[in-house]
């Protein structure tokens, strides 16, 4: 993400950093590589355009699913399913999956891995009205109030819940090597998140996840680092699963990108709990040299 100004979409569409417009053609959304600087009397004149007109008429029912989307998550609150921090702020973080998310072109399926009370993926449901998603998660009472969410919501013409474990879904046929992003939020420690993820990931797909705060995490201006943390995702235990760190994203809140770089081996998923009772890999930082 570059060091420019950030380029602004229409009112509700979300920010993303210099270099990456969207248009929208035939309900699909495709990118568009440049600088503002460059465009400004030309292609990112051509973006607006063909953007707002889309805004315009969808206005009315993203409005009203916000208001909707903010009473599915005091019912959440109260259920005790998500924390007690604003709708603002809860809103806030899971629109920096979006902007993660629209770095490239979404051509498949999304799914989320612990929804829990559904956040972000109730959110990304909202706010990008093309995305297909599957909600994932264990635990019985979670998968009843989201399907309750999704109805709430209107939104199970592309929104699934799914009542299982993911080590589990990573080895039915329906669903492994089914998706083009994977997210994740509070799901778990890096090596079980990995583990659960990359099966469910085709070849060229992302894992996104949302990371601790950083002592930048209180700027507005969107930064990118080289690699994702190699404390968190190790180069060579992220490879015994397909998958490469790729990018580092640093805004008000912090994402690693994984690439799905090769299909997951079929060792992969292991059993239910033995991700977390056997890691793939460390997320200690190495220890220091002694002084001598």
């Amino acid at each position: 993400i570059g060091t420019a100004p950030l380029c602004h979409y229409p009112a509700g569409l979300g920010t993303l950093s210099r270099g990456t417009l969207h248009q929208f053609d035939g309900g699909s959304r495709r990118s568009i590589w440049g600088t503002c600087r460059s465009e400004l009397n030309g292609a990112y004149r051509y973006a607006w355009t063909r953007l707002l007109p889309r805004a315009e008429s969808r206005q009315m029912t993203r409005s009203k699913a916000l208001d909707r989307l903010e009473g599915v998550f005091a019912e959440a609150r109260r259920r005790s399913l998500i924390g007690n921090l604003s709708f603002e702020v809860q809103r806030a973080h899971s629109e920096g999956f979006l902007r993660a998310l629209w770095l490239e072109t979404v051509d498949g399926p999304v799914l989320e891995l612990g929804s829990g009370g559904g956040l972000p993926g109730l959110v990304l449901a909202v706010e990008d009205q093309d995305l297909h998603l599957v909600l994932l998660d264990s635990a019985r009472r979670s998968a009843d109030f989201l399907r309750w969410a999704v109805e709430e919501l209107q939104l199970s013409s592309r929104v699934e819940v799914v009542n299982a474990r993911a080590e589990q879904l990573g080895r039915e046929e329906g669903y492994r090597g089914s998706f083009t992003v994977v997210v994740a939020r509070s799901f778990g420690p890096p090596a079980v998140t990995a583990e659960c993820a990359a099966p469910l990931l085709r070849v060229g797909g992302r894992l996104i996840v949302s990371e601790p705060p950083g002592k930048d995490s209180q700027t507005t201006r969107a930064t990118k680092a080289l690699l994702p943390r190699a404390d968190r995702w190790p180069a060579e235990g992220c490879e015994k699963l397909g998958l490469t760190p790729e990018l580092d994203i640093r805004e008000a809140f912090g994402f690693a990108v994984l690439r799905q770089v090769s299909p997951c081996s079929d060792r992969y998923p292991r059993r239910p709990g033995i991700p977390a009772k056997r890691p793939l890999f460390s997320q200690e930082p190495p220890a220091k040299p002694t002084s001598r």
